[in-house]
């Protein structure tokens, strides 16, 4: 099954380049999540884990042919710096 999933997912990246390629300039947004966990054991295919397990986390996001999220974590920012900020300013609201 994982490997039925994985050649599906490269059968979409792939399919998305060559949209992207084709359509030079128009929106394309793509996400792919990882339906082998826990969350989704027992559906009977990877389109109804989706559907009626309800993901947690998106794996990979590509918005307008720039990816987003890469392996669930977001790409485009330094989340780390973030995160320390929101503790810094946190600590300074409990005084």
């Amino acid at each position: 099954r994982h490997l039925v999933e994985e050649k599906r997912i490269d059968e979409l990246q792939a399919r998305h380049r060559q949209l992207r390629a084709q359509d030079a300039g128009k929106a394309a947004d793509i996400a792919i999540w990882d339906v082998s966990g826990i969350e989704a054991a027992g559906a009977w295919d990877p389109v109804a884990a989706l559907v009626l397990c309800g993901p947690g986390r998106v794996r990979d996001l590509f918005v307008e042919g720039r990816q987003v999220v890469r392996d669930g974590q977001l790409a485009t920012i330094e989340l780390p710096r973030y995160i320390e900020d929101q503790h810094r300013l946190a600590a300074r609201l409990m005084g």
